[in-house]
């Protein structure tokens, strides 16, 4: 039974590979140098704004990497969408699979305006959607690897860390370094205990609600070590919970519920 609900599913995984262009190593390697390129010069501008590099025009050297990473970027994919719309593709199945999103990222870039200034009033609204938002791409991340792949130990260590220096590098705040440290070795050693996958996937769903929740703990445990925390002890602890709510639910996405046929792998896993 299992057997054929495995080649079932393996064969509705090939027809729809079938309805995009094959992409293959070297796209796929192409596309990440590029993205690599693009984020580096967000990186760099943001640097540039904080320490007061730039002025009110737009023609700036830190807005010229940033904006001729993203039109090469751009350039990349829709080149490559008109070539196999050419050959016979679709127009929304003309990029390999998953790049579709890529596509249209590119597109809501070009399309963002700048808004005005937030009123303080809602500093606190911003501060949780932006707790909320860097779980989604963190978790996202994490969860899409330890999905399809066995991470070597560290390898979580080194994304949380990675990604603090980075983020420290733009407003040379460099406390929170040390948290997201012991919070990817703890995600580290919770990866190495429960061992989450497709077959496990109660582990799975406890890992993706603890690791934000520790990770967000880390962060405003600094915050109250340091700086002080300006937020009540409700809204910040509920922040933290909530963060694991939204690595709990990309888990659902990730690995939908189990259904007839992922339901027999489960049990012969």
């Amino acid at each position: 039974m299992a057997t054929t609900e495995d080649s079932m599913s393996l064969e509705t995984i090939q027809t729809e590979a079938k309805q995009h262009p094959p992409g293959g190593i070297k796209f796929d390697w192409t596309a990440t140098i590029l993205c690599t390129l693009l984020i580096g010069g967000v990186y760099l501008d943001g640097w540039a704004h904080a320490h007061g590099k730039v002025d009110s025009t737009f023609f700036t050297p830190w807005h010229a990497v940033l904006y001729s990473g993203f039109a090469i970027v751009g350039a990349f994919l829709i080149l490559n969408l008109v070539r196999n719309r050419i050959k016979g593709y679709p127009w929304l199945d003309a990029l390999p699979p998953g790049y579709n999103v890529s596509l249209l990222g590119v597109i809501i870039f070009y399309s963002v305006q700048e808004h005005p200034a937030v009123n303080t009033l809602f500093s606190q609204e911003i501060g949780i959607a932006s707790i909320l938002l860097q779980t989604v791409i963190l978790m996202g991340l994490v969860l899409l690897l330890v999905r399809r792949w066995l991470l070597p130990f560290g390898s979580l260590t080194l994304i949380f860390t990675l990604s603090s220096v980075l983020i420290s590098f733009l407003g040379d705040e460099y406390t929170f370094i040390l948290a997201a440290l012991v919070a990817g070795l703890f995600a580290d050693l919770l990866l190495w205990r429960l061992k989450p996958s497709v077959t496990r996937l109660l582990e799975f769903r406890l890992f993706a609600f603890v690791v934000p929740l520790v990770y967000y703990g880390m962060y405003f445990l600094v915050l109250v070590l340091t700086k002080g925390v300006d937020w009540t002890i409700h809204l910040w602890m509920g922040s933290m919970f909530i963060a694991g709510i939204i690595g709990l639910l990309l888990s659902y996405l990730l690995i939908p519920p189990l259904t007839g046929t992922n339901a027999g792998i489960t049990n012969e896993g």
